[in-house]
Protein backbone atom coordinates (compact mmCIF):
# COMPACT_ATOMS: atom_id res chain seq x y z
CA UNK A 1 0.00 0.00 0.00
CA UNK A 2 1.14 3.52 -0.76
CA UNK A 3 0.67 6.60 1.38
CA UNK A 4 -1.63 8.03 -1.31
CA UNK A 5 -4.03 5.12 -0.78
CA UNK A 6 -4.11 5.85 2.96
CA UNK A 7 -4.84 9.51 2.18
CA UNK A 8 -7.73 8.49 -0.11
CA UNK A 9 -9.16 6.28 2.61
CA UNK A 10 -8.98 9.08 5.19
CA UNK A 11 -10.32 11.88 3.00
CA UNK A 12 -13.42 9.80 2.23
CA UNK A 13 -14.06 8.81 5.85
CA UNK A 14 -13.01 11.71 8.08
CA UNK A 15 -15.58 14.45 8.69
CA UNK A 16 -14.69 18.11 8.93
CA UNK A 17 -12.24 20.30 7.04
CA UNK A 18 -9.50 17.85 6.01
CA UNK A 19 -6.63 19.22 3.92
CA UNK A 20 -3.48 17.59 2.63
CA UNK A 21 -0.68 20.09 3.21
CA UNK A 22 2.39 17.94 2.64
CA UNK A 23 5.55 20.08 2.39
CA UNK A 24 3.56 23.32 2.03
CA UNK A 25 3.77 24.19 5.72
CA UNK A 26 7.55 23.78 6.04
CA UNK A 27 10.03 20.97 6.55
CA UNK A 28 8.80 18.23 8.83
CA UNK A 29 5.19 19.40 8.92
CA UNK A 30 2.68 16.55 8.91
CA UNK A 31 0.83 15.56 5.74
CA UNK A 32 -2.70 16.51 6.76
CA UNK A 33 -4.41 19.20 8.83
CA UNK A 34 -7.95 18.42 9.96
CA UNK A 35 -10.54 20.29 11.98
CA UNK A 36 -13.91 18.98 13.16
CA UNK A 37 -16.24 20.44 15.80
CA UNK A 38 -13.53 22.86 17.02
CA UNK A 39 -10.92 20.10 17.40
CA UNK A 40 -7.85 20.60 15.22
CA UNK A 41 -5.22 17.95 14.59
CA UNK A 42 -2.14 17.45 12.43
CA UNK A 43 -1.83 13.96 10.93
CA UNK A 44 1.34 12.30 9.70
CA UNK A 45 0.53 9.49 7.29
CA UNK A 46 2.76 6.43 7.36
CA UNK A 47 2.77 3.01 5.77
CA UNK A 48 4.38 0.32 7.90
CA UNK A 49 6.90 -1.82 6.08
CA UNK A 50 8.29 -4.90 7.71
CA UNK A 51 8.88 -4.26 11.41
CA UNK A 52 9.72 -0.56 11.14
CA UNK A 53 8.20 2.84 10.53
CA UNK A 54 10.49 5.61 9.28
CA UNK A 55 10.60 9.29 10.25
CA UNK A 56 12.70 12.11 8.82
CA UNK A 57 14.69 14.08 11.40
CA UNK A 58 12.71 17.21 10.45
CA UNK A 59 9.48 15.39 11.33
CA UNK A 60 10.76 14.47 14.80
CA UNK A 61 11.84 18.09 15.35
CA UNK A 62 8.44 19.38 14.18
CA UNK A 63 6.59 17.06 16.59
CA UNK A 64 8.78 18.28 19.47
CA UNK A 65 8.12 21.93 18.69
CA UNK A 66 4.36 21.51 18.23
CA UNK A 67 3.92 19.36 21.32
CA UNK A 68 5.89 21.91 23.37
CA UNK A 69 2.95 24.25 22.64
CA UNK A 70 0.27 21.65 23.46
CA UNK A 71 -0.47 20.92 19.81
CA UNK A 72 -2.45 17.90 18.70
CA UNK A 73 -0.33 15.66 16.45
CA UNK A 74 -1.14 12.06 15.53
CA UNK A 75 0.50 9.42 13.38
CA UNK A 76 -1.94 7.48 11.18
CA UNK A 77 -0.26 4.32 9.97
CA UNK A 78 -1.58 1.57 7.76
CA UNK A 79 0.03 -1.84 7.78
CA UNK A 80 -1.87 -4.53 5.92
CA UNK A 81 -5.40 -4.67 7.26
CA UNK A 82 -4.60 -2.53 10.30
CA UNK A 83 -4.90 1.21 10.90
CA UNK A 84 -2.96 2.65 13.83
CA UNK A 85 -3.76 5.97 15.51
CA UNK A 86 -0.68 6.96 17.53
CA UNK A 87 0.02 10.09 19.55
CA UNK A 88 3.20 11.81 18.27
CA UNK A 89 4.44 12.02 21.85
CA UNK A 90 4.56 8.22 21.86
CA UNK A 91 7.10 8.31 19.03
CA UNK A 92 9.20 10.89 20.88
CA UNK A 93 9.18 8.72 24.01
CA UNK A 94 10.84 5.88 22.05
CA UNK A 95 14.22 7.57 21.53
CA UNK A 96 16.05 4.59 23.04
CA UNK A 97 14.58 2.35 20.32
CA UNK A 98 15.20 4.70 17.38
CA UNK A 99 17.76 3.48 14.88
CA UNK A 100 19.53 6.01 12.67
CA UNK A 101 19.42 5.44 8.92
CA UNK A 102 22.18 6.49 6.51
CA UNK A 103 20.07 9.41 5.22
CA UNK A 104 19.76 10.98 8.73
CA UNK A 105 16.21 9.69 9.15
CA UNK A 106 15.32 7.25 11.91
CA UNK A 107 13.30 4.09 12.13
CA UNK A 108 11.19 2.95 15.04
CA UNK A 109 10.08 -0.64 15.69
CA UNK A 110 6.36 -0.92 15.06
CA UNK A 111 5.92 -3.32 17.98
CA UNK A 112 7.05 -0.56 20.39
CA UNK A 113 4.37 1.90 19.24
CA UNK A 114 1.32 2.10 21.46
CA UNK A 115 -1.99 3.53 20.44
CA UNK A 116 -5.31 2.53 18.98
CA UNK A 117 -5.27 -0.26 16.38
CA UNK A 118 -8.29 -0.93 14.16
CA UNK A 119 -8.91 -3.94 11.96
CA UNK A 120 -11.11 -4.37 8.90
CA UNK A 121 -13.92 -3.58 8.58
CA UNK A 122 -12.65 -0.30 9.98
CA UNK A 123 -14.78 1.18 12.79
CA UNK A 124 -14.72 4.75 11.47
CA UNK A 125 -16.69 6.25 14.35
CA UNK A 126 -14.02 5.04 16.80
CA UNK A 127 -11.15 6.03 14.51
CA UNK A 128 -12.66 9.52 14.17
CA UNK A 129 -12.94 9.81 17.94
CA UNK A 130 -9.32 8.71 18.43
CA UNK A 131 -8.09 11.17 15.81
CA UNK A 132 -9.97 14.27 16.90
CA UNK A 133 -10.26 13.79 20.68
Amino acid sequence: MKESALWNLLKHNLPGHVVRVENLAGPGAPDVNACYKSSEVWLELKVGKGNWVHFRSAQIAWYQQRLAHAGNVKIIMRKGDLIYVIEAKTVLELKEYMVANKDSSVRVPIDKLSGYVATKPFPWSTIIEKIYY
